[in-house]
């Protein structure tokens, strides 16, 4: 668990690296990974499950996808492979094939992470407590894209999502029980699972766990919302991973033997 870790970590930093560039191939699929600026701080330094934040990004993920949702062609609705949404981070992972946006890296995080700023300051503007003072800053995220070259790296990156997210809610779970850890115990995801188990808090780390989310489009472009856990990852999620990318290619496939008929008919 721990060298594999460390190995797609070290890859995918690599290729975060190699990703910036103008745009990507047709058969490649872009993640657009962003996180909330300083929402830690703000949020979830204090609190154990932010509840707030994580509703507040939770909304803010959908009416994104359903604004990215509605600029499509019926044929090509299905922009989306999925979303993973951990504590203040949230990845895009844009399907391959012909979209809207030309595959155009910059164009396309930065329309992600405008309307996500926007969906999230709106969120916040509407329900913050009304007992305390006006709030007026916006919310923001950073965003970086990571181009993938098939389905076994964009399964393999939301596995790196989830056992990145799952080293720091280990480490979390022990801290807010008052064990103060050496940085080589909690930066190491078997040695803090150890510690949960000796002190018997593998059901409170489980509870946060509960909040690592998943969205992907079905078959019928409504976006279902699945608990991200190892046990997901392993037995169904590349099932669901598949459909959403077959759709898009089916999709994509009769759209282009549309146009080629209403071409035929032009010149005829």
């Amino acid at each position: 668990m721990k060298n594999e870790l460390k190995k797609l970590d070290s890859y995918f930093k690599d290729k975060e690296k190699k990703s910036i560039k103008y745009d990507y191939a047709k058969n490649q699929f872009l993640a657009v990974r962003l996180d909330g600026v300083r929402f830690t701080f703000k949020y979830s330094r204090k609190e154990f499950i932010p509840c707030f934040m994580n509703e507040m990004i939770r909304k803010s993920v959908v009416e994104t996808y359903r604004a990215l949702y509605g600029k499509h062609d019926q044929e090509l609705k299905n922009f989306f492979v999925a979303i993973v949404q951990v504590n203040d981070e949230v990845t895009f992972i844009i399907n391959k094939g012909s979209n809207k946006f030309e595959r155009k890296i910059i164009k396309i995080i930065t329309i992600i992470s405008g309307l996500l700023s926007s969906w999230t300051t709106n969120y916040l503007l509407k329900n913050q407590d009304s007992s305390k003072p006006k709030l007026t800053e916006v919310e923001y995220y950073d965003a970086r894209p990571i181009i993938m070259d098939n389905q076994e790296e964009v399964f393999n990156y939301i596995k790196y999502r989830y056992w990145t997210a799952r080293k720091h809610g280990q480490a979390k779970t022990l801290k807010f029980n008052g064990l103060n850890l050496k940085p080589n115990v909690w930066e190491n995801v078997n040695s803090s699972s150890v510690k949960l188990k000796d002190h018997d808090l593998y059901s409170e780390y489980y509870h946060l766990e509960s909040t690592f989310k998943v969205y992907i489009p079905d078959l019928k472009y409504n976006l279902c919302e699945r608990t991200l856990t190892e046990k997901y990852i392993d037995s169904i999620l590349n099932e669901e991973l598949t459909n959403a990318i077959k759709k898009h290619s089916d999709s994509e496939k009769n759209n282009l033997k549309r146009r080629e008929s209403i071409s035929v008919l032009e010149n005829a």
